[in-house]
């Protein structure tokens, strides 16, 4: 198997297809480990015969390790370069998600899903400084929405195998569903990855510099303004995927499969609204795209709030959830490719910040929401619109907009 040490941004629109295919499989892993497992939470509950928020807990772990293993991977690839971390990443992503399957208390199962989300940080931070080696601005966010093709295929796919897998045995054959596909992404990874950071340009690898260099990230601005609008915006998604569940089953005594179809089709939606994305991206400035994902959010959540006091049933849910994830994905390429523009030089680590944000707000949100029992939306509801708001906010806070960026990197 031989992989060109360095590569230049694709020439061809066919090395352009399979550089997506490539970094849209190393991204899957880290939503697939959630949207293949929220299914699960009410079993997993009743399994272990612990609470509401102590199962959900599980979720935060993971999401605890999704947000802080991005801080390590893109440092790292700042001084080894993209290619040999990820690979070693999705090795022990493997051990760490076979130790998941086999977990025999609810305190073991956190911890695996701790170092599963660690390890599953490295596709998302190392592949958005994959992008940001070979493209800029605008033409960065058109990648990044493309990606979603491929990544955006889990919350079409995963709910609806993981209902499946639960109809036929115990929660701990999703994890043998994971284990089969880190298997086939090494393999992919293997023969197609290539490396974008030349020697020359990564970073000298003492402990002094990186710290530095993470300290200079976070007195930006623009940089911290758009990290967290991303970090609220998908603390939302986080909370709605993950409490939906228990309000279907709960409230509405649905099974767990009804969840995975919904989910599904709020998916093929996301992938769809990426899309058009990047055709908008030529059009319309990122900022605007943003700004207007951010605001049609809280309307979600408002009527996700109005639907929990009238108790008009679950059909207002189901159409809020598939509105939700279109609206992340015109949020996401463009408030990474706004946030990382000027940062060259340091794309894994500011790639990184990016990433702690993201999922460090859902790591926090989802136990607190939790607390408030499994009887009602509203709480559900009410982070929803709460988070959406301060995204709002946040991408205000992020200062005047830039002159526009150079053409795409050769």
């Amino acid at each position: 198997m031989t992989v060109a040490p360095i590569s230049e941004a694709p020439a061809t629109k066919r090395g352009e297809r399979r550089l997506l295919v490539v970094l849209g499989l190393v991204a899957v892993l880290g939503p697939a480990s959630m949207d293949i497992y929220f299914a699960a939470l009410p079993s997993l509950t009743d399994d272990f015969g612990v609470s509401l928020s102590v199962a959900q807990l599980t979720v935060t772990m993971f999401v605890v390790g999704l947000a802080f293993g991005q801080l390590c991977a893109g440092a790292i690839s700042d001084v080894l370069g993209r290619r040999r971390p990820l690979l070693a990443s999705i090795v022990i992503y493997m051990g760490a998600t076979a130790a998941c399957g086999l977990a025999p208390t609810i305190a073991l199962l956190a911890a695996g899903r701790l170092l599963q989300g660690f390890a599953a940080a490295a596709g998302i931070v190392i592949g958005r400084a994959v992008v940001r080696d070979l493209y800029e601005g605008r033409e960065g966010a058109r990648f990044l929405s493309r990606l979603i093709i491929v990544y955006g295929t889990s919350p079409l796919i995963a709910p609806i195998v993981g209902g499946q897998l639960l109809a036929f045995g115990s929660w701990r054959l999703l994890f043998v569903a994971l284990v089969v596909l880190a298997t086939v992404i090494l393999i992919v990874c293997l023969r197609g990855l290539p490396e974008t950071l030349p020697p020359h340009q990564r970073a000298s690898g003492s402990f002094g510099e990186t710290v530095g260099a993470f300290g200079t990230l976070a007195r930006d601005r623009r940089l911290v303004g758009f990290a967290a609008a991303l970090g609220c915006m998908s603390a939302a998604v986080i909370v709605l995927a993950s409490s939906l569940p228990y309000v279907l089953e709960d409230v509405y005594d649905l099974p767990p499969q009804v969840f995975g179809f919904v989910f599904g089709v709020a998916g093929a939606a996301m992938v769809a609204a990426s899309q058009v994305n990047v055709w908008l991206v030529g059009r319309v400035e990122p900022r605007t795209i943003l700004r207007a994902a951010l605001a049609a959010t809280v309307a979600v959540g408002v009527v996700l709030v109005a639907s929990a006091q009238l108790d008009i049933g679950p059909w207002p849910l189901y159409l809020m959830t598939v509105l939700a994830l279109p609206c992340w994905a015109f949020a996401m390429p463009n408030a990474v490719a706004l946030g990382l523009a000027g940062h060259a030089t340091r794309a894994g680590s500011a790639s990184a910040l990016m990433g702690l944000a993201q999922y460090s707000g859902g790591a926090a949100m989802v136990p607190l929401v939790g607390l408030a029992g499994r009887g009602s939306a509203l709480p559900m509801a009410v982070a929803v619109t709460g988070l959406a708001v301060a995204a709002l906010l946040a991408v205000a806070l992020a200062g005047p907009q830039l002159r526009a960026p150079p053409p795409p990197v050769a």
